[in-house]
């Protein structure tokens, strides 16, 4: 229900509304308030740009168990908005993040498991990941899961199917780096009816 009004509100451009009913909400106790308020002060929503309060109401908004807080924070940390740059806390926020299935946070810990820079190199717990994600039927992650089933010589998941399967599955669901992939790839077999339909 919050984030259909919010996204009701935001539409209707009725920011001032949006917030004043996201602080009653805060006031009951309800964490996904927290996020919503963070966002508008992190983006400048019809109130001064804040870090500091955006940081304040994400960090609250984690410690009552909101993942999207995490991941807001992780971006934070790996930005250096509000707070030093702190890859090994952006990297927490991350798990955290994660543990509670938060979709971005996800797929973007995938990725840094899968660079082994910021994080030790773990390509199965990576597979894992963004297999669990795209179980749930997210984009983004049937398309970094095809790419990585590729690179591992996976022809078939049990569940998911081949790599090229989890790639349409990506297109059908919105993924634009996807869709992308797939012109190339209908172009490269010159079969250019499908690459534009």
């Amino acid at each position: 229900l919050l984030k259909l009004y919010y996204q009701y509100s935001l539409n209707k451009k009725n920011y001032k509304k949006a917030l004043t009913s996201y602080i009653e909400l805060v006031q009951k106790g309800y964490p996904a308030a927290y996020y919503r308020i963070g966002e508008f002060y992190s983006k400048g929503l019809n109130v001064k740009k804040r870090d500091d309060l955006a940081a304040q109401f994400f960090e609250n908004g984690a410690a009552l168990g909101m993942p999207e807080c995490y991941y807001e924070l992780a971006v934070m940390y790996r930005n250096g908005i509000h707070y030093e740059i702190d890859r090994e806390m952006e990297i927490e926020m991350l798990e955290l993040a994660t543990a509670l299935s938060e979709p971005k946070s996800t797929i973007l810990l995938s990725r840094y498991l899968l660079e082994g820079e910021i994080t030790e190199k773990d390509t199965t717990r990576a597979h894992e990941l963004l297999r669990k994600e795209a179980i749930r039927g997210n984009a983004d992650a049937n398309y970094e899961l095809s790419l990585l089933m590729e690179c591992m010589s996976v022809e078939r998941d049990s569940i998911l199917g081949s790599p090229f399967e989890c790639m349409e599955r990506a297109v059908k669901n919105g993924s634009h780096k996807a869709m992308w992939w797939m012109v190339q790839y209908e172009e490269s077999k010159s079969n250019y009816r499908e690459a534009y339909t």
